[in-house]
């Protein structure tokens, strides 16, 4: 594993996580690229003043009498891995940082050929949380209606619109999809939106639907413990990418949600879109399973998405239609200029994971 090191630097984490300035620090290499599933995390937490303690995605990481710790990961998939690092003393001091370690594909996977076809849309969107365990996305539902005037407009036929869906149902719709697909003759173009909550638990991905615990709820538990439990209550994004994906068919998730792991932030804005409590976007980046498609996801590993307010559109979701609407030919000419303004509005990047190849095959118009 290689990587670049910041010495003493205040990270973005910092201000993600609401912290001040402080004489503790954590040093440590912040990117790291490797082509292994497992990769090793070296640094040194400073001062050491006021016993502090260190814990990597919630789990607790032993440091030594002087500051130093190394941490094994394990089950790195293709693409980048977030791991948050938050080190705590007794005096009060609190430091995070994010280490971004992306596992490179050995060789680039082909992208399947594409023939004209149908293209097929699912639209998802979950506004109506609650507020027991989430906050209600107020723009979610505008966001599904205004996604499915653009598309249908682009020529894409609605599969369906639905909303406020719980885990089973959402599992149902994604399923049906899939199966309205296969019922095709030539191989389709098939796009997913998601509007609503997410979260980043154990390095997973998740889409969060009606009822769903907040992650807060077990924080405490052992990471792999986490995991299991995530999977239960959460809908892996991973999961709806593979039985979306097929051979000759280019398969896209655009997805309006939180990247951001929970357990570990002290506070948070009612106008993002993760759970209440009181870098390049384009690369040679895959999700699991390889090629077929991607997710375009509204904002970096770590990060938050920003919900819009009441009766508004969320600045990702406007920013991506407005793009989608002016005479551009493919998917892959939107993101590349929704990518940039998404970037300086909302101080959130967008970012891309799959085959960056099959989005030329996305075609809106003709050239």
């Amino acid at each position: 594993a290689i990587g670049s090191v910041l010495f003493g630097l205040q990270s973005s984490a910092d201000a993600a996580f609401g912290l001040r300035p402080s004489e503790l620090d954590i040093q440590i290499v912040e990117n790291i690229e490797t082509k292994e599933a497992s990769a090793q995390i070296s640094g040194t937490i400073a001062p050491l003043a006021g016993r502090p303690v260190l814990k990597v995605n919630g789990a607790d990481v032993p440091v030594d009498s002087f500051g130093k710790f190394t941490v094994n990961v394990t089950g790195l998939l293709f693409g980048e891995n977030i791991f948050t690092f938050v080190a705590t003393n007794e005096l009060g001091q609190r430091v995070a940082r994010f280490v971004k370690v992306t596992r490179r594909a050995p060789t680039a996977v082909p992208a399947p050929a594409v023939s004209e076809g149908r293209r097929l849309a699912l639209i998802l969107a979950n506004s109506d949380y609650g507020r027991r365990n989430w906050s209600n996305v107020v723009s979610a539902s505008r966001d599904a209606e205004e996604m499915k005037k653009v598309l249908r407009d682009l020529g894409f036929e609605i599969f369906q619109v639905s909303q406020n869906l719980d885990k089973v149902a959402m599992g149902r719709v994604v399923a049906a999809f899939r199966l309205a697909v296969e019922k095709e003759p030539k191989p389709t173009t098939i796009l997913l939106y998601y509007s609503g909550h997410g979260t980043m638990i154990a390095n997973r991905n998740y889409l969060v639907p009606i009822g769903a615990k907040n992650p807060l709820e077990f924080e405490r538990e052992p990471l792999k413990e986490q995991d299991i439990m995530a999977r239960a209550e959460y809908v892996p994004v991973q999961d709806v990418f593979d039985t979306l994906r097929g051979a000759g068919r280019a398969s896209l998730l655009v997805l309006d949600a939180c990247r951001d792991d929970v357990t570990v932030k002290s506070a948070r804005s009612s106008y993002t879109k993760g759970a209440d409590q009181t870098t390049p976007a384009f690369g040679k980046h895959y999700v699991a399973s390889g090629g077929g498609g991607g997710v375009f996801y509204a904002t970096e590993g770590g990060n938050v998405a920003l919900q819009g307010q009441p009766g508004e559109l969320s600045p990702f979701t406007k920013i991506f239609i407005r793009h989608l609407r002016r005479n551009l030919t493919d998917i892959l000419e939107v993101m590349e200029a929704t990518i940039p303004e998404a970037e300086t509005d909302t101080g959130r990047r967008p970012w891309f994971e799959g085959d960056i190849t099959i989005l030329r095959k996305i075609r809106l118009r003709q050239r």
